[in-house]
């Protein structure tokens, strides 16, 4: 006989591997909370807000690949953890959460009749409030169902496309007393396969046909491909096909900056050689990625026109999108499609591609560079420049997570990123807020051997501010890059675009004061570094990588620096309606003749 609550993360770290859990006590999880402070081979950590401990669970995960949980209370700490979730349902990541809840007799269930809006203590009811933005969420109203319920979850949060879950348990079920070898059993058989693998092989073949007679195709990878694990074995298949690669901005560290294949990452905040080559292709074969609207850009009609493509995604809904003309879909799980595929291609002998592959090389030298289209300023310390500085610095094992906004687009646009480097930040919601509590997480996990790095804003950085504490109680040697540009550059930029710079809320001039982030670490215990100099850059950097422990860093940057490229759109102010020019045109724009040289000629 067992307790629920012991048995539930018994069970989680016996059967699922789990190894820690995110977490914040509550008197609804009471049960919970005892269990997971005293189960054998599981270790907590003690965030300070519900939604850190969602968005460490999505740090844990994208660093290491292993599931980890998230344990949380009735009420107000099931809605706390809400961001987190939605970003990873947008972003497909597998997660768990368990949450407290009260006891069955005081639930609003148990009086249906009722229009009540709450009858138990601090009572909400958090599936209805998750279910739209997980795969699977249920409440545990039956003991004995314990066990079903947590390996349904857990199947179904990594199979298909990857995504939430969350698993409620009231106070009575916590505390039941239970002979665990009565508990009913889950079978995977009951998720239906909903996959034609039949269909899958014919389009396989389908697609080695396009291959054999493109000119000028290109693979958009995703990090889809790494939620498959199958990393290696895409490599391994582009080499073989001698095809220009070009990533997501998920997937940018799938493909390292130097290898022959690397094309850079399109997007509207993505860089002008990925644009230029996806908008030139003749075949265009979309692997693990869903192309999102920053992906196809505004103007997504004009999105690779002459391209035939080919999407291959777990998500048959994904490539029914209106934002979306998909010449060839398959309905595929990533690892089912590329072992076939590689098996398809065997005896291949592929065309090479070597005159788009030179063609494409030549274009990305007479293009602007990045640090090109956004000159530094003196007193100031470039963003663009400090990414890419920060990029040179890095070493295999080593990993980086930002923040959204002007650490986002910075980073990604410039970053080479060198083999065995991972770095992310999350797509799909692009919460302010994130950075912090996911390099906590990518931290906890261990699933790399080297550096932590995370680089944030001073407007980012407020949204979790309390993480700094968190970092410091479980001495994470986390290395904190912020970017102070008083407030909120990347609206800045668009107040300044499409409003005549008429600014509100975005700086202390127009209501949002930040507030001295070099008093605040020092207050939590940071040792710090404050720099306005891009000739101590490099020093810097090195320093602050090569310190013990966790490091806090500002680097003050232009208050209205450029964020180029971009995507280039318009307001019509007497329609008040935006037109966007197409992918490869991103501003500033280039001259007329070298706009021309960037059309491929077969």
């Amino acid at each position: 006989m067992k307790k629920v609550s012991n048995f539930i993360f018994e069970h989680l770290v016996k059967k699922h591997g789990i190894e820690h859990c995110f977490f914040i006590p509550g008197g609804g999880a009471m049960h919970l909370n005892d269990a997971l402070g005293h189960t054998e081979g599981l270790e907590y950590v003690c965030n300070h807000h519900e939604q850190a401990c969602a968005i460490a669970q999505e740090g844990y995960y994208r660093a290491s690949g292993k599931m980890c949980v998230t344990n949380v209370t009735t009420g107000p700490g099931g809605t706390n953890a809400l961001t987190g979730v939605l970003g990873q349902w947008l972003d497909s990541i597998p997660a768990f959460y368990i949450s407290g809840q009260i006891k069955a007799s005081t639930h609003m269930s148990c009086c249906p009749e009722l229009k009540l809006r709450q009858l138990g203590d601090q009572e909400s009811d958090v599936i209805a409030l998750v279910k739209p933005i997980t795969k699977y969420a249920v409440t545990i109203f039956d003991p004995m169902m314990v066990k079903y319920e947590i390996d349904k979850a857990m199947y179904i949060a990594q199979n298909g496309r990857p995504g939430p879950v969350w698993i409620d348990v009231p106070l009575n079920v916590q505390g039941a007393i239970v002979d665990e070898t009565q508990m009913k059993e889950f079978d995977p058989s009951e998720i239906e396969d909903t996959v034609d693998h039949e269909l899958v092989d014919q389009q396989i073949l389908q697609l080695v046909e396009k291959i054999k007679s493109a000119k000028a195709p290109v693979i958009y990878v995703g990090n889809g491909v790494r939620l498959a694990k199958r990393v290696e074995k895409f490599i391994k298949i582009a080499e073989s096909l001698q095809i220009p690669v070009v990533t997501s901005i998920s997937g940018s560290d799938i493909i390292w900056y130097d290898h022959p294949l690397c094309y850079g990452k399109p997007g509207i905040c993505g860089d002008r050689i990925g644009n230029i080559m996806v908008q030139n292709s003749d075949l265009l074969i979309i692997l693990g990625t869903r192309l999102g609207i920053r992906q196809v850009g505004y103007a997504y009609e004009k999105f690779a026109t002459k391209a035939y493509k080919v999407m291959i995604d777990a998500d048959a809904d994904e490539m029914k999108k209106p934002t979306l003309k998909i010449d060839l879909q398959i309905n595929a799980n990533i690892s089912e499609f590329l072992d076939k595929f590689e098996v398809a291609i065997k005896n291949f002998k592929t065309p090479g591609f070597e005159k788009f592959r030179i063609w494409g090389r030549e274009i990305e030298k007479k293009i602007p560079s990045v640090l090109d289209d956004n000159p530094s300023e003196p007193g100031y310390i470039n963003s663009y420049k400090f990414a890419d500085k920060l990029f040179k610095h890095l070493q295999s094992g080593d990993c980086v997570v930002t923040a959204n906004g002007t650490a986002y687009t910075s980073t990604f646009q410039i970053m080479q990123v060198p083999k065995g480097v991972r770095v992310f930040a999350n797509q799909g919601c692009a919460s302010m807020g994130y950075d912090l509590p996911a390099a906590i997480g990518a931290a906890v996990s261990k699933g790399y051997t080297g550096r932590t790095v995370c680089i944030s804003g001073d407007g980012s950085i407020q949204m979790n501010i309390q993480e700094l504490q968190t970092i410091l109680n479980y001495n994470l040697p986390i290395k904190i890059f912020m970017f102070e540009n008083d407030g909120y550059l990347a609206m800045k930029t668009t107040q300044k675009s499409f409003f005549e710079g008429r600014y509100t809320g975005t700086d202390s001039k127009s209501g949002i004061i930040c507030p001295d982030m070099i008093k605040i670490a020092k207050a939590y215990g940071y040792p710090t570094f404050d720099i306005c100099d891009e000739e101590v850059l490099d020093e810097t950097i090195e320093k602050v990588l090569t310190m013990d422990g966790p490091v806090f860093c500002q680097i003050h940057m232009p208050p209205f620096q450029t964020l180029f490229p971009k995507a280039a759109s318009f307001l019509d102010n007497s329609t008040g309606q935006m037109t966007s020019a197409p992918l490869e045109k991103m501003a500033p724009f280039m001259s007329d003749e070298l706009q021309a040289e960037c059309v491929f000629k077969d």
